[in-house]
Order: structure tokens, then sequence, then C-alpha cells
């Protein structure tokens, strides 16, 4: 055997060394305990999971656009003449109650989609970045199963308005309400000066030009205020989800790439 042959041999031997380490190295991690094709639907699943949070997140959106373009639209011509009524806030308060409660009917299903999602991220995929199926634990399978049998929602009904109230609605809620005061007080001064708003009296006797007794509305869109500050309180005091995205914790160490 010449020179050439035997650094032939021990290259294969080194090769096929490695090979076997490699090999009991999959297999001390778990590795091997899954089958190519069920990693490959696995990630398909995964993709198609993605796809369908991803389009009901889209939908998101629409619902708080129509909210902010119907709200600029109703003040314009709110405040575009004396003559027309403050009381053109009221219809407005109502459709975006409407539309708060489309809002979180998405809302409620984009987290279901979500929550699916974000199981598979955690006891699939970061076993498959860390190459250590022994992190495969719990009955996450089981969960997945059941929901795709049975898809059901994450949330409540109640839980999904006070989250969308807080991220969004809250803001647009206390804007009209601070445009339907700010339109009682103009009114009232371009007057001949009787109703001119300087207390809780003369701002219910402006109220009472366009309907009496003024209580009345004043009450309307105080229990509104009212109900809209619940939700949102309650909505700050509910636990976020593990999956949601927030501020860095300060044991947690930067990102860096």
């Amino acid at each position: 055997m010449n020179e050439t042959d035997a650094n032939e041999k021990k290259v294969s031997e080194g090769l096929e060394q490695s090979d076997a380490d490699l090999v009991e190295k999959r297999q001390k991690v778990g590795l091997d305990s899954m089958s190519s094709s069920y990693v490959t639907a696995m990630s398909h699943f995964y993709r198609g999971e993605m796809a369908r949070t991803l389009t009901w997140r889209q939908r998101l959106d629409p619902t708080t656009n129509w909210a902010l373009v119907t709200s600029a639209a109703f003040i314009s011509v709110a405040f575009s003449e004396e003559s027309v009524s403050h009381l053109i806030f009221l219809p407005l308060f109502l459709l975006l109650h409407i539309l708060l409660l489309i809002e979180a009917r998405r809302y409620r299903f984009y987290d279901a989609w979500r929550a699916r999602l974000r199981m598979i991220e955690a006891h699939f995929m970061v076993p498959v970045v860390l190459e250590n199926m022994k992190l495969l634990q719990g009955n996450w399978k089981k969960l997945l199963a059941e929901d795709l049998l049975l898809p059901s929602y994450k949330m409540s009904r109640l839980e999904s308005i006070g989250r969308r109230l807080k991220r969004n609605y809250v803001w647009i809620f206390l804007f009209i309400l601070l445009s339907w005061g700010s339109k009682i007080v103009l009114d009232s001064y371009h007057g001949d000066g009787e109703y001119a708003v300087v207390s809780v009296n003369t701002f219910l006797a402006a109220v009472g030009r366009e309907i009496n007794p003024g209580w009345v509305p004043v009450t309307v869109f105080v229990m509104a205020t009212v109900e809209v500050l619940i939700f949102c309180i309650w909505a700050v005091l509910l636990k976020e989800y593990s999956g949601d995205i927030g501020p860095r914790r300060r044991d947690a160490r930067p990102w860096r790439v």
C-alpha cells in the first residue's frame, strides 16, 4: 500500500468516525425521534398558520381606520356651521361602539390563530433551533390536535373589547367627548351671551338649547365615557399574554445580530 492509499484510508476512517459521532450526538439529544416527513409537515403547517394569523391581523386595521375617518367627518360637519346641533355626536358615539364590537370580534379570531402559532413556535420551533428534542415536553401536541378538531376562542368577548379599547378606541372616545364639550362652549359664546358657559348650570343651560332637559344628553355622554374608562382600566389590569410583544424585561440581555 502506497502513501496515497494510506492517506485516503485515514481520511475515510475519519469521516466514518465523524458520522458515527454525529449520529450518536443526534440520538443523545433526540433529533432522530422525529421523522423528516413529520418535520416537513409541521413546517408547512407553521407557514399556513402564520399566513392565516397575518391575514386576521391585517383585518384589524380597517375598522380602526373607519372609526378615525368617521369621527373626522362628524367633527368637520359639527364645527362647520353654528346651526349644526351638538347632538350630532350622539350617533357618532353609537357608531363607534358598533365599530368597536366589530373589531373586538376580529381580534378574537386573530388571537385564536395567534395562540396556535405561538404554541408551535414555543414547543416545536425552539427545540428544532436548539437541536434538543428533550425540550418537547407537555401535552402541546394533544392541545394542538384538539384545537384543530374543535377551534375555539382563547379570550372572552369582554376581554377583547377591553384590549381594543386600551390600544386604540379610548383615545378616539375621549377626543369625541372633548369635541362635544368644545362645540357646546363655542356655540354658547356665539349667541347673545345668555348661555355663556362659566359653570355647570350654564353648561346644562347651553345643552338645553337643543334638548330639554339638558341633563339628558349630558348623562348619556357621561355614562358612555365612564363605561369606556371602566373597560379600559380593567384591560390595563389584565395580565398580558406571553406571546404579546412588549417592553423588554430589565434582566433580559439586549438583542444583538
